[in-house]
């Protein structure tokens, strides 16, 4: 298994692309305002990382918002349903974790549906706590 850091790249637009027709995610979309081709171009400071098994994209994270002047990342993470429960989400957070902090930053962000259990589970056992409730999300935060 390897996480690659993804560029404007035509393999990596391709990879992510693919991986979003494989799986459906209902309560995460995070190319619906800017797609992967404008995101990965648009990126300075932001980042986006593929985990891979046998050449395949099996998950997906990012530290973004940098790029609009946010201080604190915005995470965000996705994982082939056929590789949830294996540890691949908590390898990611982990991998995210450790860039922002080699990057300087002390906390981090994340937005979650109310309704998507499993994932507020999955960032509370993580130390993520929620600390402000908007539209249909929670906002959760953690000092890293």
């Amino acid at each position: 298994m390897d996480i690659l850091r993804l560029y404007n790249d035509e393999p990596f637009i391709v990879d992510v692309n693919e991986f979003f027709m494989r799986n459906s995610f209902l309560f995460f979309n995070p190319h619906e305002k800017k797609s992967v081709e404008q995101s990965f171009a648009e990126m300075v400071k932001d980042s986006y990382y593929g985990v891979y098994h046998d050449g395949i994209m099996i998950a997906y994270g990012m530290l973004r918002g940098m790029d609009e002047g946010y201080e604190i990342p915005m995470l965000g993470i996705a994982v082939d349903g056929s590789y949830e429960n294996k540890g691949v989400g908590t390898l990611l957070m982990k991998f995210l974790e450790t860039d922002a902090k080699l990057n300087g930053y002390t906390k981090m962000r994340l937005r979650v549906h109310k309704n998507n259990f499993k994932a507020v589970g999955f960032y509370i056992r993580l130390n993520y706590f929620a600390f402000d409730y908007s539209g249909d999300c929670f906002w959760m935060e953690k000092d890293l």
